[in-house]
Parts: C-alpha cells; structure tokens; sequence
C-alpha cells in the first residue's frame, strides 16, 4: 500500500515483546515494522517524521550526530571529505543522504527531488539506514570524490551563490536540482573533457576527470583509441597507454588497471 506521507505519524510499538518494532500509522492502515538495533529504529523514525514534515511544508529537525556515533559508519568516512560536511545542492548541513551516480551528499528535503529525477539520474541511499548498501568500494568513492570537487564540476558557470540555500522553497529546491543536474545548464563547455579523457581516468583512477566525463556525457562505451593522444590536455595517453588498451572500453581499462574508484562509480553509471 502507498500512504501519502502528510497523513502518516511513526512511533515506538512498545506493546510488543519483540524488540526494535515501530509503526507506520495512517488514517488508511497501519503498518509495523521491525528495526535491526535500537539505532536503526531512531534513524527509521526520524527519517519518517522528518518526510512528514517536509510534506507539510514544516521545517525537519536533524539530529546532532556525535563523532563517537559515527565511528566505522558510511557516513562517518564520507563525511570527513571536503564539502561533504553540508549538502551538496542547497548547504545544509549533516546531509544524511547520497546520490551514488553522481557522488553527492545531500539533503533528505534534495534527495526527494533526487529521487523524482529517476535512477537514471540519481540513484539516492541513506548513509545511515541503507547500511548493507555501503560496500567498500562505493565508500572509498564517496570519500574520494566529495562534494566540493563534484560542485567544481556541476555548478562551474555559477560565479555567484552557486547553493540554494538550507531555507529553500520546495519548488525552488526541485527547479535548481533539475537544472543542474537533468538540464546539466550549470557545467561549463570550456572546461568539457574531450576523448580520450575517461579512457585516461579509468587508466589512472583519476575519479575527478572520470566524473567531469560523465558530466559531460562522454560516450562509456567509446572504444580507446589506438594511437597517442595529440591532445595536450590528456598526454597521459601515451603510445604504450594506447597499445596496451586500444579497443577496450573505459570499464574494461579500469578493471584491467586496478582502478578500484574509477571502476565503482563507472558500474554505478551503467
């Protein structure tokens, strides 16, 4: 069953002997649900309160994560990466959320914009309650890359207030979200990567430059070429680069390489 968000409260079923058991409760049914810790539980319940509340136009409440709390989570390793400390997109800060395409931090009032996008867009996580989600190396990406360096890419013809602001309206969040991102009306084309830019990205595992190709939709399945780059800009695609991959597609050169973060976030774009 679907339950529209602005008509449903959460609370603790204490009258259960299981443990961990909340419910779902709308004027339609109520759903229980059972948590895996008493952590898991709190983060469900605030997740769907503060849904709630952005429904309803109410500003959500956060809570204030100790770094003891955060120890050996996804989120207390991606959050140490610069930009990562505020939401990707309208700069709020503690973002709990993550869009593992693009690499973005964000928001949970910008992840449901995210989300409207469609996965062929963004492909949007919790940091905290997705955790078997979180391998190794979609972590290592996430903190590798981090939210400044993505903004670099995404927001690079803004010269000024490049984020909307934490106290954004809905529909302003959901107009600059789908600009950025669907639009892509923020990159800039001087600074377009040019083949063979993502074959040199997943040869080094340069996750910026790989990132900024995908930004500008380089083909991911473009042949490498066959001869050396005359492109100052990518030299590193040198003759022995291009003799050893000539023909491999960049997912094939990464997994060949050994580039671990390239080749996570090329499968998280296929």
């Amino acid at each position: 069953a679907v339950l529209p968000l602005a008509t449903v409260t959460v609370r603790e079923a204490r009258q259960f002997s299981l443990p961990y058991v909340f419910e779902v409760i709308s004027p339609q049914l109520t759903v229980t649900l059972q948590a895996e810790s008493q952590a898991e539980m709190a983060m469900w319940i605030e997740v769907i309160q503060n849904a709630t509340a952005s429904s309803l136009g109410v500003a959500v409440r956060t809570t204030r994560l100790n770094s003891n709390s955060l120890v050996g989570t996804p989120w207390g390793q991606i959050r140490q990466t610069a930009g990562n400390e505020c939401c990707s997109d309208c700069g709020a800060q503690n973002p709990s959320w993550a869009s593992i395409n693009l690499g973005a931090v964000v928001c949970l009032a910008c992840a449901g914009v995210h989300r409207q996008m469609g996965v062929h867009i963004s492909k949007v996580r919790s940091l905290e309650l997705d955790t078997k989600e979180w391998s190794v190396p979609l972590i290592r990406l996430m903190a590798t890359l981090g939210n400044s360096a993505l903004n670099d890419i995404w927001l690079a013809s803004l010269k000024e207030s490049p984020l909307l602001g934490a106290s954004a309206t809905s529909s302003q969040r959901e107009a600059h979200i789908l600009r950025k991102y669907d639009g892509r009306e923020f990159l800039s084309n001087d600074a377009a990567p040019q083949p063979p830019a993502m074959h040199v990205a997943a040869l080094f595992d340069d996750v910026a430059l790989l990132a900024a190709s995908l930004a500008h939709r380089l083909d991911v399945d473009m042949a490498a070429p066959s001869e050396a780059s005359s492109d100052i800009s990518e030299c590193r695609w040198t003759a022995e680069a291009a003799s050893s991959h000539a023909g491999r597609t960049p997912l094939h050169i990464a997994a060949a390489s050994g580039s671990e973060t390239s080749l996570e976030l090329l499968l998280q774009n296929l």
